[in-house]
Parts: C-alpha cells; structure tokens; sequence
C-alpha cells in the first residue's frame, strides 16, 4: 500500500486529494499547519509533518483479521513513505536548528514552521527600530538629514 492510499483511508486531513491542514496538539488546541484545500503534500511527493507525527504512529490493535490487515498496511505504507522520503535529493538527513525535530529539505536552512517564526521575530525587530527612529526625530532629539 502506497502512502498516499493509507492516507486516503487513514488521515483526518485527507479529502479527496486536498488537504484541510489541521493539527490537533497535546492540550487539545487546534492549529493550522497549512492553508486548507491545498493538494495533499503525499500526491505531489513531499514530506507531510501531521502524516509522520499522526497518522504512521497510529496504534492499531491486532487482535482480529480486520486490525492484523490495518496493521500491515500501515507497516507497508511506513516502509514505502521511509523509503520515498530518503531517497537521493529528498532530504540532506540535517535537523532543523531552530527546533531540532523536523529534517531540513535540501537547500533549506530552517524548516517552514522555525522559518516562519523567524520571519515574524525579525518583523518586530524591524518595526522596533523604526519606531524608536521615528520617536527620536518626533522629540528632536535627531535632526532629519
């Protein structure tokens, strides 16, 4: 079973090739972990962070043929997904400095969610100075150039 066909049984997210990109955390909040009715990141052959962390870790009881079947799959949608994601180019096998529990795709030096955060810390960096900047020019104590 190829991963893109276990998610399309298994994965909350998964409808009909669209992603709605809902994360659930420990404390039971939501969180968007992309934008809703994107392509699946599997169909396009891309990591996907809620398929490795959710779905392939799922528990699947093997008492009875249904759940033994279940199981199976999930191992052999792992396997393939493992396989898929490490081949040549897929990933440099670096973490992500920032948070140090995702993979860095090849020519990344944060992963999207560190990249973001970073973004948004150097945003209210750049508006601080502005700020400031324009407070001192406002007080008189900079003259313009």
């Amino acid at each position: 079973m190829t991963p893109l066909q276990f998610a399309a049984r298994e994965c909350a997210n998964y409808r009909g090739g669209q992603c709605s990109g809902v994360n659930i955390h420990d404390d039971g909040s939501l969180a968007m972990f992309r934008k809703p009715g994107g392509c699946c990141y599997l169909a396009s052959g891309q990591a996907c962070t809620y398929f490795e962390q959710c779905v392939l870790p799922m528990g699947i009881e093997r008492n009875s043929a249904i759940g033994e079947r279940r199981a199976w799959e999930r191992d052999e949608a792992s396997h393939a997904y493992r396989t898929q994601m490490m081949a040549p180019g897929a990933h440099s096998g670096r973490l992500c400095p920032g948070c140090r529990k995702r993979e860095l795709q090849k020519g990344c030096r944060l992963c999207p969610a560190c990249r973001m955060e970073s973004e948004k810390t150097k945003h209210a960096a750049r508006q601080a100075r502005y700020r400031a900047a324009r407070d001192l020019v406002e007080t008189g104590k900079v003259t313009e150039s």
